[in-house]
């Protein structure tokens, strides 16, 4: 087996510091450990109720819906042809 090569190593070794620097930055500003408890799988979600669903109901007041997953003429989307 080839030994690898430097620049995989040196490349792996960015890429380990990255990820350090990210993990420690995100203790840093409060975002882990989750304080929805660390199996939580749904973030912000744990803060919608029956009660928020009822009050964003409210708010209804025509029967059009949005497809938020597609922009009209968005350059990026793989269905355009780039």
């Amino acid at each position: 087996m080839k030994a690898p090569d430097r620049r995989f190593l040196v490349g792996a070794g960015l890429v380990v510091v990255c990820l350090a620097l990210a993990g420690a930055a995100a203790v840093a500003q409060g975002w882990l450990p989750s304080r929805y408890g660390p199996k939580d799988q749904i973030g912000a979600l744990n803060e919608v109720s029956a009660n928020k669903v009822r009050q964003a109901r409210a708010l209804i007041t025509r029967g059009r819906r949005a497809d938020l997953g597609d922009i009209p003429g968005d350059p990026l989307d793989p269905s355009q042809g780039i």
